[in-house]
């Protein structure tokens, strides 16, 4: 019974991979610990209606983690810990660039604020006095 929950996670390989990283800050070259698969391999099962007890979600966690370790997926750093070699994983930085500043200041801006009820209200720009 083991061997199949193991086929079917190994069989589903990016779906499980997506799973985890749903539940657990998993990125390309990140560190996974066996408790995170050992409950990820659970998890994984519950989601699909399947219920293993405590011992055989550990052997198929191990099973799987054996098999990813030779798919090159999993770099064994320890006995309990690895480290993730999966570039679809990549974590693309969240910085976003500031916009390019306009030589002459615009005064054509909105100003948006919100009153007391919360609702958001949009001033409209307030036109350039000629001097």
């Amino acid at each position: 019974m083991t061997e199949t929950h193991t086929s079917t996670v190994i069989n589903n390989r990016t779906e499980f991979l997506y799973y985890l990283r749903s539940k657990f800050r998993l990125y390309h070259k990140s560190n996974l610990f066996f408790r995170d698969m050992h409950f990820g391999v659970a998890g994984f099962f519950r989601e699909r209606g399947i219920r293993l007890g405590y011992e055989q979600s550990e052997l198929v966690a191990r099973n799987v983690i054996r098999a990813l370790v030779a798919a090159q997926i999993f770099r064994e750093i320890d006995p309990r810990t690895w480290t993730l070699n999966y570039e679809e994983f990549q974590n693309v930085s969240a910085k976003i660039q500031a916009p390019a500043k306009s030589a002459v200041p615009s005064q054509q801006s909105q100003k948006t604020t919100v009153d007391e009820g919360l609702v958001a209200k949009t001033t409209p720009p307030v036109p350039e006095a000629n001097s």
